[in-house]
């Protein structure tokens, strides 16, 4: 779990406000809640995709994802409803 300091530098990563420490750039993000494909950067933070929309984010490390499909949605895409007690729409 992040304490309250690293969350806060995540967003500030995902804002802008701060270097990433890596930025994929030219790659296909496949948005899995809707299907939709479009071109993006993505961006991460201490080993957390914070964002898929980095173009122009200023980052440690730039690499060319050549056009290849990233889906960082199947990361959190489900939930076991069984043991969060929440429903899906929650």
């Amino acid at each position: 779990m992040n304490t309250v300091d690293e969350q806060k530098s995540l967003i500030r990563a995902a804002l802008g406000r701060e270097r990433l420490d890596l930025l994929i750039y030219n790659v296909q993000v496949v948005n899995v809640y809707t299907g939709e494909i479009e071109t993006g950067a993505i961006g991460v933070k201490s080993g957390r995709i914070v964002t898929a929309d980095a173009k122009g984010l200023a980052a440690e490390q730039i690499f060319d994802g050549a056009a290849r499909y990233a889906v960082p949605g199947f990361i959190d895409s489900h939930v076991h409803i069984d043991s969060t007690l929440l429903t899906p729409a929650n």
